[in-house]
């Protein structure tokens, strides 16, 4: 039987970590807001649906099914650019001299990564597409959930993103 690379094995966790926990805070955002769980969610099927998808609550395979593959597809595309950055973080590593005056590269805890960089690359990452998504890309192909939440959960949304690509990488690469 083949084996699945390495590099999209770690995409397809950190992508997907980061997926669930982001729609897992669509979903408090939204009943913190008392709306409707799916209204976020549904909100994302706007490139498909237009913008009458920001207006739909009832979850459905149509607008809540649709928005949750479009959002963890996306969450893949920027999962694959976090590896990306990882691997290069991982080759900048430089030899450190031990207590014997040998030098060595320094001993990453997380798959060559440490965690102070591994925390800041998912932040860049997550930073790169939060821009992306509510300002630079045209409206229709923008997350859609902007529409429903207020700026403060739309956020906590991609510090949740965040969090899922650290912690994923972090248990990905745990020794």
């Amino acid at each position: 039987m083949p084996t699945i690379p390495r590099a999209l094995t770690n995409t397809l966790t950190t992508g997907s970590a980061a997926s669930l926990l982001s729609l897992l805070m669509l979903a408090l955002g939204a009943r913190r807001e008392a709306q409707a769980i799916a209204a976020p969610m549904n909100a994302i099927s706007h490139w498909f649906y237009g913008k009458r998808a920001y207006t739909i609550d009832d979850a459905s395979l149509k607008h809540t099914g649709v928005g949750v593959v479009v959002h963890h597809l996306s969450a893949l595309v920027w999962g694959a650019l976090f590896e990306a950055v990882l691997k290069g973080l991982a080759k900048r590593r430089r030899p450190v001299a031990t207590h014997i005056g040998k030098a060595t590269k320094d001993r990453a805890p997380v798959g060559g990564v440490g965690a102070g960089p591994l925390l800041v690359g998912a932040a860049a990452v997550t930073a790169v597409a939060a821009l992306t998504d509510l300002k630079l890309v045209p409206e229709r192909l923008t997350p859609g959930f902007e529409n429903r939440l207020r700026p403060g959960s739309v956020a906590l949304v991609y510090v949740a993103f965040a969090a899922g690509l650290a912690i994923a990488a972090a248990a990905a690469r745990r020794d």
